[in-house]
């Protein structure tokens, strides 16, 4: 078949003819047909498009609860490199205060809570336990920071110690019963109080017996 001059001059634009034209729709009446129910696009149908959820808004109360403890020596577990530990010892009150006015700038934190120097914690726990208990609580306290920081010592000079993090939560409770093990033998050693018993876990997916069961 020759092609005719409307026909090539068509073609020489770039716009279908009719032959090209009846091809195409046939095609795409055929991925219609075909199509459905598997996601076909129909040409000159737009998608639609989920709508967008409302972002929400963070609203904070005026005033807010504090909860105020007494201190006590070595309560907070840490392992200062001054030899005094400034910790939270037993509930006092709890209070409602208003929040603080935001200061601008940056280190905001820091600034408002600085570090309280060795001497004047050891002030504040004198205040608050007790000079005598105080006294009676940093023989044993001094003695446990110094077992401690050779222990560290020890430990930074080589890595004989050195132990991965536990991949699981079964590695991870073991290597906590471990460690509850070497720290009641280590009270035990030093003469302290022992460690309060940890709580137990709530036992999960598993039914209560019934009566029938139990008998």
């Amino acid at each position: 078949m020759v092609p005719s001059r409307q026909r090539l001059r068509l073609l020489a634009k770039g716009q279908p003819t009719r032959a090209t034209a009846r091809g195409q729709g046939a095609s795409a009446r055929g991925r219609g047909r075909g199509g459905r129910g598997r996601g076909a696009h129909y040409p000159g149908r737009a998608l639609r498009r989920p709508a967008a959820k409302p972002q929400g808004v963070v609203h904070f109360q005026e005033r807010v609860q504090v909860l105020e403890f007494s201190r006590l020596l070595g309560a907070g577990g840490g392992v200062p490199s001054e030899g005094v530990s400034l910790g939270l010892g037993a509930k006092k009150r709890t209070v409602s205060e208003t929040l603080a006015p935001e200061r601008p700038g940056f280190g905001k934190l820091d600034q408002a809570v600085p570090v309280v120097p060795p001497r004047k914690r050891a002030h504040l726990l004198q205040e608050a336990m007790g000079k005598d208990e105080y006294a009676k609580a940093q023989r044993v306290h001094q003695k446990e920071m110094l077992f401690l920081k050779r222990g560290r010592e020890k430990a930074n000079a080589t890595g004989e110690d050195f132990e991965p993090m536990p991949e699981t939560l079964k590695a991870a409770r073991r290597a906590a019963q471990k460690l509850r093990r070497e720290v009641l033998s280590l009270h035990k050693d030093l003469g302290g109080p022992s460690p309060r018993k940890p709580a137990k876990a709530p036992r999960t997916g598993r039914r209560p017996k019934s009566a029938k069961a139990r008998k």
